[in-house]
């Protein structure tokens, strides 16, 4: 990929699909128990509703669910390990997509 290519809006773009708090315990083989604790701990925000049979979530969530599963079957880590990890994953990818916007600003 050039450096061109990804200066395009196209590159940060990512598509919005949502799922519920079932479908989430479902597709990333999280428990809902461990889901909640996550919930609780601020990793994962339900973008609607107020209760688990009401909660909808982004699809990235499933994503990030899925790490957790891994953090916690590869390191044997308790919720709260698992969110330290995820909110330190979250924030490097937040200053290495703010790198590669001040790159594409200096290209022009």
């Amino acid at each position: 990929m050039k450096k061109k290519d990804i200066c395009d809006a196209e590159f940060f773009h990512y598509e919005e699909k949502t799922v519920s708090f079932s479908e989430l315990t479902k597709i990333s083989g999280l428990g809902g128990d461990i889901l909640e604790e996550l919930i609780e701990f601020g990793v994962f925000e339900p973008e609607e509703g107020e209760s688990p049979d009401s909660w909808i979530f982004s699809s990235y969530t499933i994503t990030m669910a899925r790490k957790a599963l891994k953090l916690k079957v590869d390191f044997d880590l308790l919720p709260a390990g698992i969110a330290i990890a995820l909110t330190y994953q979250k924030r490097i990818r937040e200053l290495e997509k703010r790198i590669k916007e001040l790159e594409c600003q200096l290209m022009r």
